[in-house]
């Protein structure tokens, strides 16, 4: 992806990182993220994922999950905004 201009790029960013990561939204299902190790599900109504044993929000929170992504932020691209990148939220 390195080698794209950020407008070419399309596919489906990861929920925890926003990374885009996967190709289409069927990719996606039940995978695990390169580059924070989320696993893609649905979360109960509290955002609680029964796969990864952990809440979202606490899950994007923890020190490892952080340093993960400060690692792969040089060879992936990252969603910052909607309309910056044609992207899909898992």
């Amino acid at each position: 992806m390195i080698d794209h201009p950020d407008s070419g790029i399309s596919g489906v960013a990861c929920a925890c990182c926003q990374f885009v990561v996967f190709e289409n939204a069927e990719d996606a299902i039940f995978e695990i993220c390169p580059v924070c190790n989320w696993q893609t599900d649905t979360l109960d109504k509290n955002g609680y994922s029964k796969l990864n044993k952990s809440y979202l929000t606490d899950y994007k929170n923890n020190i490892v999950t952080k340093e993960l992504i400060e690692q792969y932020s040089d060879v992936f691209i990252r969603r910052y905004s909607p309309t910056s990148l044609k992207l899909k939220q898992v």
